[in-house]
């Protein structure tokens, strides 16, 4: 997400690794400040996995530059924390959200053919943003292998949508693994932060209209859904205007 307000940092959960032999697949490793991952990957409905081998957290903001927009362009947007400006030269396509140190994180999302950009906007202890400290790659995203071949996703547990400003929940989380359904149905850009005692899992931001999955591992407890992403109708980061919720997962009977 393009926050002003920072990503906080926390405990863990282990991550999920469910292979999906259906899907293509794009590896991303984060360091301390960088990304390794391929130069190209074909498109379609795409899982990526982050492995973050850092000392701190790291996210993967996926974002497709629009047509007629340079990299430069995004680049420079995001030097000057202007929104508005990346979003005009943006569309959001998620990717996991914030990854403690030694975990992993997954994500499906559909991927059209394009150029596309990583950001990490998570907060450094000095104050920084990691996109700041040089934490910006890049990925062509190239038409699907298999062409013709649509991925169909399994039945969600639980269905999140994102509006502005809140989460509507459809479902419950039980323990155990799941792939959680994430649907932008609002006007603005929204992320899926989930913590539970520390980073629990999530999606980072999606355009309007965009969908993904989460992969998430859920033991009991009580789960926050957040976004910190900001209002550029209300001048407000979207928790601030409401949009966080709980939900509690029971020790199964």
């Amino acid at each position: 997400m393009f926050v002003f307000g920072l990503v906080l940092t926390g405990g863990a959960l282990i991550g999920c690794t469910e292979e999906r032999a259906d899907v293509a697949q794009i590896a991303i490793t984060t360091h301390d400040f960088s990304f390794e991952a391929p130069s190209s990957a074909p498109g379609g409905a795409v899982r990526i996995t982050v492995d973050n081998q850092g000392t701190e957290p790291h996210q993967v903001e996926l974002v497709r530059v629009r047509r007629g927009a340079d990299q430069d362009g995004v680049a420079a947007a995001v030097l000057r924390m202007d929104p508005a400006a990346l979003n005009s030269l943006v569309t959001y396509h998620g990717g996991p959200n914030e990854v403690p140190p030694g975990e992993q994180r997954t994500t499906i999302t559909e991927l059209e053919p394009g150029r596309y950009v990583m950001l990490c906007f998570v907060a450094a202890p000095d104050g920084l943003l990691h996109v700041h400290k040089g934490m910006v790659g890049a990925i062509e995203i190239t038409e699907p292998e298999a062409s013709g071949t649509t991925w169909s996703p399994p039945q969600a547990p639980l269905e999140v949508e994102l509006d502005d400003y809140d989460f509507v929940v459809a479902g419950e989380l039980t323990p155990g693994t799941h792939l959680i359904a994430v649907e932008n149905v609002g006007s603005e850009p929204h992320e899926l932060r989930i913590t539970s005692g520390g980073p629990a899992g999530g999606s980072s931001t999606i355009s309007p209209g965009e969908r993904t999955w989460v992969e998430l591992v859920v033991e009991p407890g009580i789960y926050r859904f957040t976004c910190f992403v900001p209002s550029s109708e209300r001048g407000a980061l979207h928790s601030q205007l409401g949009m966080t919720t709980t939900l509690t997962v029971d020790e199964p009977p």
